[in-house]
């Protein structure tokens, strides 16, 4: 009675990737998955199903695996976009093996959440991995490899030097043009080339992805079982960025007495480590001294000489950091510029390593009570335990300051999650009436814990680059290195519930479903009686469909079937478990921290979703096609706000609306005996609207403004926009003539408030076109996808402008438009209202106010493509071999931003649609074979 979809294991793994779920990219409507660039290690990906609702809750569906709900798995994400220096940490997905996976389907709306619970609100994707089959043993062994190089890179101007303030050449281009370069310049700057060139991409090396799989299934008509081992191995586009994870999965199904009761187990066991993952924004990332390197700075003098032995003539040295004289530090004279390194050394001068191991264990009983009457019983075990090491060397650029010592960190976390569910089952047919229905409950319990220890303190070292206190390092009292020691203690979540379904259908024509649910969460007991709130919440869905074609008295010609269907849901979802009533002690102090600002009444957020549709196959099934309308709308959202005395104070406020259509159609076709060919399309079109925000007790809607400290873009939700809303400063303007201000440098004055619309984040419209051709053995796919609206933010396009490095920069300065400022005749823009100012002046101030980095985010690409050819029964009966070329991501057929518009540098709700100094996305082809025997 909902939007559902299915794909089959092989639309996984025709075009592998580390995280199998990018390869649905485009493959199903009201679907957008935006991957994180985050190099090799198989990092998260922003799911979106029918747009986003939630302001600063969970946005993501829920994961489904061999019926187990999975916790949310969203791990480092950020949301401090340009300064961030933090790593994505990878999701719940990134860790299964494609080759596992024998089908997946999405649930698409808050309709289908009544048996998975409140995490389902937005949509549900049910993962069911493969398992035995009677008859002899069966060998399934695939090998893939790919190649990854950079789609494209951010573009930088050729045509001007850097300037030379002084005797320091500046890292910028505002310099002379470079022919003008001086051969007495090129002696004292060796780094200086008349040669310039955009040798970006000489930097990034050729990744390379290996995935191979066995697996191994067969059995009895008691027993079957099945095992595989996958294994994937990448090595990043950046140097020493390497990924490799083992996969290794067991199932045995047992049939006993009488096939009353059937027993599943399932083991898998994961284990990958990440060294070296590249970091996201501007902190630590060797991108930003690669792309702020003038194309007159011939970056091959940086990379053969990353460091040197320190004199005291070297800045750093010269800045009091004696310690540091006769040490390696790295080479780069353009030291002042924060997090601006040369991007070689760093590459060196970091270590870091992520190791993770997980073990999933599930069991599951049915048994046959009578026929009809089915108990079922299910446990799971999901358990993590990660470990994480970062280490930095001296002498690396941070704010505007030269490290003179080494950084440490060393961190170990767990978490444990045990689900079970029982549930009882009846199945009947009378005479023309069919009825199934399912009574259960489930409880979740969930447990994790962090520890960390850290040193970075330059005054305490006595050597500089061994940042652990022994070897007679510390000097001083050495306790004020395990001060640095954090643990978080134990954190614990608990949720209870209560459900039951039931489907009811008329004469093999029409169904009926209804369900009701009740969750009980650990979140809301501990509020008192006095706070109010909701000790538990209860939800509910009522859905029919109709068969229409079952009502005409003959068969009609040319249709297979034709139903409507339609449902409506209320679904509830918990606070975020925050201890917002507990303190905590300080243990060396000893003081106690003031007691946090409480909810007052706190509220379940509520989704009211409707839904119908149209479903219809014709033609002799060669022609289907499904056509959805949804209203989905969030009530009482989970918002935070400051208080009078400047506390920060959560509430249940707020009503965000998502309204849609999706469109999905196939088409069949056979030319002779051996020519197939099927097309398919799908479109999905989302408009989504701010209808509450927060109102106060003296009236009135208070926009919920949420930015980064270090970015000029505010996201604001208010009454009448829609999410994803973006602002930014607009020129200052004379109040009597509305000319804009202009100081005497030939600025224009910029103001201080984020009031001017930018755009918003995200696409109305989105749509994929797949074709597959086969004949006789071979086998031809491809897949165009794309999306219509929505903005992308180049923060780093705003930084080439700020330094004259952008190509817009060098063509203000071709174009001969001069203007004469303080008595000199510069290269000139024309403002929007007529006054020429001088382009430095310009470009320094829109760039460093990231005014002009929103770019059209629309585009079209093909994503993937691949030709194979099948050696049937090569090995014997139903033994074959098949051989395919791959391609994702080859091309764009229209795009107009700088950067992939499907960028995104967090999986978390704000600023998706965002590039800060990010790793830029791959193009990959390579091979798959896979055998059967």
């Amino acid at each position: 009675t909902y939007a559902t979809q299915q794909v089959g294991g092989k639309e996984l793994t025709r075009a592998k990737e580390s995280n199998f779920i990018h390869s649905l990219q485009g493959k199903m409507a009201g679907l957008t998955i935006t991957p994180n660039s985050s190099g090799a290690g198989g990092g998260s990906s922003k799911i979106i199903l029918r747009g986003q609702t939630s302001m600063l809750g969970n946005n993501q569906p829920l994961i489904v695996l061999d019926g187990i709900p999975m916790s949310q798995g969203l791990s480092g994400q950020t949301s401090e976009v340009v300064v961030s220096g933090g790593r994505d940490g990878g999701d719940i997905l990134s860790t299964i093996n494609p080759d596992d996976i024998a089908s997946m389907s999405v649930l698409k709306g808050p309709n289908a959440a009544a048996l998975y619970g409140s995490a389902a609100n937005n949509g549900v994707i049910i993962i069911n991995t493969k398992g035995g089959r009677e008859g002899k043993i069966r060998v399934d062994v695939s090998s893939n490899l790919t190649l990854e190089t950079p789609l494209f890179t951010i573009s930088r101007q050729a045509d001007f030097a850097p300037e030379i303030i002084g005797d320091q050449l500046a890292l910028n281009g505002w310099g002379n043009p470079v022919g003008q370069i001086t051969d007495e310049q090129i002696a004292r700057y060796p780094y200086l080339t008349r040669d310039a060139k955009n040798r970006v991409n000489d930097f990034f090396k050729v990744g390379q992805t290996y995935n191979n799989s066995i697996a191994l299934s067969g059995g009895t008509e008691h027993t079957t079982s099945y095992f595989s081992y996958g294994n994937t191995v990448q090595k990043g586009l950046m140097e020493r960025n390497r990924f490799i994870r083992h996969n290794l999965l067991f199932k045995e199904t047992f049939n006993v007495f009488n096939n009353k009761l059937k027993i599943d187990l399932s083991l898998n066991y994961i284990t990958q480590k990440t060294e070296n993952r590249p970091v996201i924004g501007k902190v630590f990332n060797p991108l930003t001294g690669l792309y702020r390197m003038p194309a007159a700075v011939d970056t091959r003098y940086f990379s053969e000489n990353r460091t040197h032995e320190a004199t005291e003539d070297d800045r750093m040295v010269k800045l009091g950091s004696k310690n540091l004289i006769g040490e390696q530090i790295q080479t780069w004279p353009f030291g002042g510029d924060a997090w601006v390194n040369n991007p070689y050394f760093l590459q060196d001068a970091i270590d870091d390593s992520d190791r993770r191991d997980r073990i999933l264990v599930n069991v599951t009983a049915k048994y046959e009570i009578i026929k009809g009457l089915d108990l079922q019983a299910r446990v799971s075990l999901d358990k993590n335990i990660g470990s994480g090491y970062n280490y930095r060397i001296a002498s690396i650029w941070t704010d505007q300051v030269q490290t003179g010592s080494a950084f440490y960190y060393s961190g170990e976390n767990s978490s444990r999650d045990i689900y079970s569910d029982y549930l009882l089952t009846y199945n009947k047919e009378f005479k023309n009436i069919s009825f199934n229905a399912t009574v259960g409950t489930s409880f979740k319990r969930t447990q994790s814990s962090n520890s960390g220890i850290n040193k970075w303190n330059d005054s305490t070292f006595i050597y500089p680059n061994i940042a652990w206190p022994g070897y007679g390092n510390v000097s001083g009292n050495s306790k004020d290195f395990l001060l640095n020691a954090t643990a978080s203690g134990v954190n614990s979540n608990w949720e209870t519930a209560v459900f039951a379904t039931a489907q009811v259908g008329f004469w093999d024509k029409a169904y009926v479903d209804v369900s009701f649910r009740n969750d009980w969460s650990k979140a809301f007991q501990q509020f008192t009686d006095d706070e109010g709130g909701y000790k538990s919440f209860a939800y509910w869905s009522v859905g029919a469909n109709v068969l229409l074609d079952q009502f005409f008295p003959r068969k009609l010609p040319n249709v297979t079937q034709m139903k409507i269907r339609g449902s409506y849901s209320v679904v509830g979802n918990s606070i975020p478990l925050n201890n917002y009533n507990s303190q905590t002690l300080d243990p060396i102090s000893g003081s106690v921290s003031a007691r946090p600002a409480s909810f007052d009444n706190p509220k379940p957020e509520t989704t009211q979703g409707i839904e119908v549709g149209f479903d219809g196959i014709f033609f002799k099934n060669k022609f289907d096609l499904d056509l959805t309308f949804y209203q989905n709308t969030m009530s009482n959202q989970y918002l935070r706000i400051t208080t009078a005395s400047g506390q920060s104070k959560p509430i249940n406020s707020g009503k965000v609306r998502n309204r849609g259509l999706e469109f999905t159609a196939n088409y069949h076709m056979k030319f002779g005996r051996d020519f197939r060919w099927t097309t398919g399309i799908n479109l999905a079109y989302n408009d989504n609207k701010i209808l509450e925000t927060y109102k106060p007790s003296d009236g009135g809607d208070v926009q919920i403004v949420v930015g980064a400290s270090s970015l000029a873009i505010q996201s604001k939700y208010k009454v009448g926009g829609s999410y994803g809303d973006l602002y930014g400063k607009d020129f200052v303007r004379d109040p009597n003539t509305g000319l804009i201000q202009v100081n005497s440098n030939g600025q224009p004055q910029i103001g201080a408030t984020y009031d001017k619309f930018i755009g918003n984040t995200t696409a109305k419209f989105t749509f994929g076109w797949n074709n597959t051709l086969s004949w006789k053995n071979f086998s031809f796919y491809m897949l165009i996808d794309g999306k219509v609206g929505g903005k992308v933010l180049c923060l780093t396009e705003a930084e080439m402008d700020f330094y004259g490095l952008s190509q817009r920069t060098a063509d203000a300065r071709l174009s001969g438009e001069t203007v004469v400022w303080n008595g000199v005749d510069v290269a000139a823009v024309t403002l929007p209202d007529g006054q020429k100012v001088p382009a430095k002046a310009y470009y320094e101030a829109v760039g460093g106010n990231q005014m002009d980095c929103a770019y059209d985010a629309s585009n079209i690409r093909f994503r993937e493509i691949s030709l194979g050819y099948t050696f049937y029964d090569l090995l014997g009966v139903s033994k074959n071999l098949t051989i395919s070329l791959v391609g994702r991501n080859l091309g764009f057929i229209y795009k107009k931003s700088p950067v992939d518009p499907d960028i995104s540098m967090t999986a978390g709700n704000n600023f998706g649609g965002v590039e800060s100094y990010a790793l830029p996305t791959t193009r990959s082809y390579g091979f798959n074979v896979k055998v059967t025997f």
